[in-house]
């Protein structure tokens, strides 16, 4: 990671943030009370997403909790590399009346066909333009530097993946930033854990300058 070699790290306590997971996903069925989707990310069990659904120029979106996930098989991409491909059932929490009414018109002009459920019908539909599935996903920060950190993680990362990213300074100041996967290690001990390195990018001079004097504090 380049940000070593240009800004000395400092070990840190008490320094957590989040990560905005965003992945395409294929709806394989859908009902009032759930979906059936397929991505390439592996979803854990008992945890909320939200799945966005972009067609026709409207947005609708509903949170669902991961009720099952598997693997299903590993697909080869244009460039050779082994793709993993997972399907997941998501049982949506509570609906809203809007938003209930959002997704019975969603269905009606998507549907292709159904099946029986013992909790009604589940539909295969025709694919929305686009459907994406998102997390938070709150992590601890080992070391910080001006350039970038060290973060622990139950989750392996692709290397040169960005995502949208927050920390949390004491008095609860938050910095924002876009954050690209430079190294991701796994590390020793039990339970799987991997090390990541992320280096900021697209990071603001006003968060830059407050990061700057917590760095100094420490």
């Amino acid at each position: 990671m380049d940000d070593k070699r240009r800004h000395k790290r400092f070990t840190v306590e008490g320094i957590h943030g989040n990560m905005l997971f965003i992945s395409d996903i294929h709806i394989i069925n859908i009902s009032l009370g759930g979906a059936a989707i397929e991505t390439s990310r592996r979803l854990r069990i008992g945890t909320e997403y939200t799945i966005k659904l972009d067609d026709k120029g409207r947005s609708i979106s509903f949170k669902g909790l991961v009720v099952w996930a598997v693997l299903k098989e590993g697909k080869k991409s244009a460039h050779g590399e082994v793709i993993p491909v997972y399907r997941a059932g998501i049982e949506f929490r509570t609906i809203v009346s809007e938003k209930l009414e959002e997704l019975v018109t969603f269905i009606d002009g998507h549907k292709k066909a159904d099946e029986g459920r013992l909790k009604g019908l589940r539909f295969k539909i025709h694919g929305p333009e686009r459907a994406v599935l998102d997390y938070i996903y709150s992590y601890t920060v080992k070391k910080l530097s001006l350039g970038g950190m060290l973060i622990e993680s139950s989750d392996e990362f692709k290397l040169d993946e960005t995502y949208s990213m927050e920390i949390f300074l004491p008095h609860d100041k938050a910095i924002r930033f876009s954050g690209r996967i430079a190294h991701c290690q796994l590390a020793e001990g039990l339970p799987i854990h991997y090390d990541i390195g992320i280096e900021f990018t697209e990071l603001k001079e006003e968060d830059k300058s407050s990061l700057e004097e917590f760095i100094k504090s420490i």
